[in-house]
């Protein structure tokens, strides 16, 4: 794990996702300078962070690019309404998953 982000930092993250797609969903739209950038930052952050983490026969060098791709990929689209709630589901627990993956690998 990186040393700027913690499994707070991740779920946090992820419990931010969950809300701003149920938001959308609902008919809420973001304003992009003030709510939408912000948080694509947030996520380039989170992505740097699991760019800075060790590789292992787990996580490999492709798995690690293509965690921090979704990050970013789904940072975006939780802000469109018409994003597909299966596709959302998908990416979601990818990410969540490698998340957990990391932060127990660093713990244990």
């Amino acid at each position: 794990m990186s040393n700027n982000c913690t499994q707070y930092n991740y779920e946090q993250f992820l419990d931010e996702l969950k809300l701003r797609y149920k938001n959308v969903k609902n008919g809420y739209t973001y304003d992009f300078k003030t709510q939408i950038e912000p948080f694509l930052l947030l996520s380039k952050n989170i992505a740097d962070c699991i760019d800075n983490c060790n590789l292992d026969t787990r996580f490999t060098y492709k798995i690690k690019d293509k965690v921090m791709n979704t990050i970013t990929e789904l940072a975006m689209s939780v802000h469109v309404e018409r994003f597909s709630k299966k596709l959302f589901n998908e990416m979601y627990k990818y990410i969540s998953h490698w998340f957990f993956y990391l932060v127990e690998r660093d713990y244990t």
